[in-house]
């Protein structure tokens, strides 16, 4: 079992032993957990009794410095584009970052992300 699913089940057993009518010192003796440990699993439990007691990511849930998604489909379709060559202007012509920013210019499309910002990006993106 890795530690992860151990905790999950320790918190488990620790909310199933509360409800039971166990006091918490006895649970936290037993289990080797902190009061303040049982505390913040009871909370969760009583905040939703549906959880699964599972870790949860701190990651916040939207970045602020992230493209919005219009821009990223834009940027795709135009990269699609330049890799098609489907125009004379396009057909020889690069397909990297430098192309890509000055097509999204031409269109007018906001906010043009950076060359640097987009060629770090590009990953991401696909």
């Amino acid at each position: 079992m890795d530690t992860h699913e151990t905790e999950q089940t320790l918190r488990q057993e620790a909310i199933r032993r509360h409800l039971q009518g166990e006091p918490r010192h006895t649970i936290c003796r037993d289990l080797e957990r902190s009061p303040r440990w049982f505390d913040k699993w009871w909370h969760e439990y009583q905040t939703d009794p549906m959880t699964d007691l599972a870790d949860r990511s701190r990651a916040p849930a939207v970045s602020p410095q992230a493209m919005p998604q219009p821009v990223i489909d834009a940027v795709v379709s135009v990269r699609e584009i330049l890799e098609a060559a489907n125009t004379a202007e396009t057909r020889y012509g690069f397909i990297g970052a430098a192309s890509i920013h000055t097509q999204l210019e031409r269109m007018r499309i906001t906010p043009v992300p950076s060359v640097a910002r987009f060629s770090a990006s590009w990953p991401h993106m696909i």
